[in-house]
């Protein structure tokens, strides 16, 4: 598999299949394509994408609820 594009849905599919209750939402967070987890209206998880060119150089995720927390409040503006 190969493209960022083929991964994030990779990604989201395996969010929807896995983890019921979690709803996804493509974003863009310090500049990167990334996808947040909400399970209601809490932020439960986000992995970003780094990328290089075509291809994912690096995957972050962040699971960390003080940063989970600041970032929603960040993306309700």
């Amino acid at each position: 598999m190969a493209g960022r594009n083929k991964v994030a849905r990779l990604v989201q599919g395996f969010v929807r299949r896995y983890l019921e209750d979690v709803r996804p939402q493509a974003a863009e967070v310090n500049g990167e394509p990334a996808l947040l987890s909400w399970d209601g209206d809490t932020l439960v998880g986000v992995m970003a994408f780094e990328i290089d060119g075509d291809e994912i150089a690096t995957l972050r995720s962040v699971a960390n609820p003080d940063k989970l927390r600041y970032l929603a409040r960040q993306i309700r503006g």
